[in-house]
């Protein structure tokens, strides 16, 4: 009976949220893209810009806002730093800059193999209109960043894998 409810206490507090992977360090987990979530959930902001038609589902606009989260702040695309991403479908995300947006088609990225330079991990990301760089720090952040280089790397790679 004992073992038991320490066992049971132990899964409590893990579904509570009292200790996750994200909360150790060194943790380089990329943002992962959701699972079972609520259709018509939404936690996109609204942008002031017209949007182009979209088919994103619930989980596509979650994952897309956990990597504006992971971005806003640490990226630059094509040197003007990221404010905003949104998901235009499953294999097409808009960064927002101050220069504008840029439509990323994801079935277009291939090999995503980032390079350093400075300080900062480079990947070349493919649109309609050509490559565009996105540039991130290198090394440790505070959460919810990290580390933002490994963690949008993944998620890229991700990305490019299911529009392959």
């Amino acid at each position: 009976m004992t073992m038991f409810l320490a066992c049971g206490a132990s899964a409590v507090l893990i579904l509570a949220g009292c200790s996750s992977a994200s909360d150790q360090p060194g943790n380089t987990t990329p943002v992962e893209r959701p699972s079972g979530v609520v259709a018509g959930a939404s936690s996109m902001r609204p942008s002031q810009s017209t949007r182009p038609a979209s088919s994103a589902t619930a989980a596509d606009q979650i994952f897309a806002h956990q990597l504006e989260s992971l971005l806003v702040g640490h990226a630059t695309l094509d040197n003007a730093a990221v404010t905003g991403v949104r998901a235009i479908d499953k294999c097409h995300t808009t960064f927002v800059t101050a220069k504008g947006e840029t439509n990323i088609d994801w079935t277009k990225a291939g090999n995503l193999a980032p390079r350093d330079g400075n300080g900062r991990e480079i990947s070349r990301l493919p649109s309609a209109s050509g490559w565009h760089e996105m540039s991130v720090p290198l090394g440790e952040w505070p959460e919810p960043a990290g580390n933002v280089a490994n963690r949008s790397s993944g998620a890229f790679g991700q990305l490019a894998t299911e529009c392959a």
